[in-house]
């Protein structure tokens, strides 16, 4: 399988997990938005509440109006500041969340092609020592586990060679 068929599919898994993040990110818009209505049903509710007591109440004093009117306005501005509050954070979240997805959806693509190069670069070494040497089956081997030991990320290498080229006898010859 060549690098560029599996940074194909590491970016499509990596897009994966983007519209899974973008989804998580959708549900907790929806959560904000429900929320923000209930906060429009209580701001109706105070007023209504509101416009009942002054109703029912008899203003007898000026003190009695001052203070009914004073709590009712710092009512509606804590409801405000509560709810541009509330939006400016949804939003910041929504861009942190996506910001954090799209940096760490390319980190992880570059460590991967970083260690997809290193394993392209030793197997195109060992291709260059036994196609431009005569080696026996032992130092074929030997040269396998010595590329094995200097990259710990390789678990296994193998080295296919056409029929009669190290041994007559063999025909099949492909040591791992």
């Amino acid at each position: 399988m060549s690098v560029f068929k599996l940074t194909e599919i590491l970016q499509l898994s990596l897009r994966s997990v983007i519209r899974r993040s973008m989804a998580s990110t959708r549900q907790y818009s929806n959560t904000i938005e429900a929320e923000q209505s209930n906060s429009k049903v209580l701001q109706i509710h105070i007023k209504l509440i509101t416009q009942e007591t002054m109703k029912n109440i008899h203003f007898q004093s000026l003190a009695a109006r001052l203070s009914l009117w004073i709590i009712t306005l710092g009512a509606i501005i804590f409801i405000a500041v509560l709810s541009a509050n509330y939006i400016l954070s949804r939003f910041l979240l929504a861009d942190y969340v996506s910001e954090l997805a799209k940096t760490k959806a390319s980190s992880t693509v570059y460590e991967i092609a970083n260690k997809l190069q290193t394993v392209v670069t030793s197997a195109e070494s060992l291709s260059a020592i036994i196609s431009n040497s005569d080696l026996t089956e032992k130092q074929i081997h030997q040269t396998i586990q010595a590329f094995l030991s200097t990259d710990t990320g390789v678990f296994g290498m193998t080295v296919a060679l056409e029929p009669g080229i190290l041994n007559k006898s063999l025909e099949n010859f492909s040591p791992y």
